[in-house]
């Protein structure tokens, strides 16, 4: 990913806008929107980064779709347990502060 970056310039730029449409949304997007500015701004070190550096990237964007496109309860829980200090990385791992009832009602579509 970071070779494409740097054979595809415009791509960065891009990506961090598209990232950086829910900033303000969710204050831990906003600490991994800024961890990822950080761990680019050292191009020396960004090599040995570079799978933290993606799986930020990932979770970044994944975030702002969520709080742009999602109903607030399933974009919150999510982003609290992938990008918050609470949660796991894997399906299911979500915090106790999770209306876990209006998510069961949305997944059965009764919500």
């Amino acid at each position: 990913v970071l070779r494409a970056l740097v054979r595809e310039p415009e791509t960065l730029p891009a990506l961090r806008a598209e990232m950086a449409l829910a900033r303000g949304e969710h204050a831990s997007l906003d600490s991994t929107l800024d961890e990822i500015d950080a761990l680019l701004a050292a191009p020396e070190e960004a090599e040995r980064h570079a799978r933290r550096i993606v799986e930020r990237m990932a979770v970044a964007l994944q975030a702002s779709l969520l709080l742009r496109n999602a109903p607030s309860v399933v974009a919150e829980a999510w982003c609290d347990s992938r990008l918050g200090d609470g949660g796991g990385h894997v399906f299911g791992t979500l915090t106790s502060g999770a209306d876990f009832g209006s998510i069961l009602s949305r997944a059965s579509g009764q919500g």
